[in-house]
């Protein structure tokens, strides 16, 4: 299912979606920007994207605030694809990335 599907009118205010994905051109640094996905959801904005750092980003605006979060690919092994969980409620947004082995070691981000 696209990452885009998965957020919708029913997890506008709080809600969460774990996605994983080998897409190629996210990891290709010759490609500046890939946006995943850029939603508007009721009064919601989500973006999610990798951007020229290569770092990727989780933007959520909303009626509590605008949150931005990033994580820099080049400390995750993407080489057989990443795992990425993302939640979003009224007190915070969190941002999870992992690689997608058995153990996998991941970076978490939050914003309040």
């Amino acid at each position: 299912m696209a990452l885009a599907d998965l957020i919708d009118e029913f997890n506008e205010v709080k809600g969460g979606v774990v996605w994983e994905t080998k897409k190629r051109a996210l990891f290709d640094k010759n490609i500046e920007e890939i946006v995943l996905v850029d939603k508007m959801v009721g009064k919601s904005h989500f973006r999610i994207s990798r951007n020229q750092n290569f770092e990727f980003v989780f933007e959520h605006r909303g009626p509590f605030g605008d949150r931005v979060l990033t994580v820099d690919l080049h400390r995750v092994d993407y080489h057989d694809g990443i795992r990425i969980v993302l939640g979003w409620s009224p007190e915070e947004t969190v941002m999870k990335v992992s690689d997608t082995t058995l153990d996998p070691r991941a970076i978490i981000v939050t914003a309040p």
